[in-house]
């Protein structure tokens, strides 16, 4: 629940899964590559393909729409999440 992927929560407990993954993201961030301009947004686009495997993206956008999320079709549900991901 809470919006981390099934395969997340079966791997570890909740404190380890996060320490694990703020340990893999300041890595990233302390990577020398991160000073370097040319490759800064290659070390963002790790953390967001990092943060896919934390997080249930679909899952946080229903519960962030609430109600209106049972009213909507697939088609909407399917472009909201994308839109939901990229402001998170």
């Amino acid at each position: 629940m809470f919006g981390f992927s099934a395969v997340a929560m079966a791997e570890a407990t909740p404190e380890a899964r996060v320490k694990e993954g703020v340990d893999k993201i300041v890595q990233l961030l302390q990577d020398p590559r991160f000073d370097e301009a040319a490759t800064r947004q290659q070390i963002f686009n790790e953390i967001a393909a990092l943060s896919d495997s934390y997080f249930d993206y679909k899952y946080l956008t229903m519960m962030a729409v609430g109600r209106p999320w049972l009213q909507m079709d697939d088609a909407k549900k399917d472009e909201l999440v994308p839109i939901f991901k990229k402001s998170s």
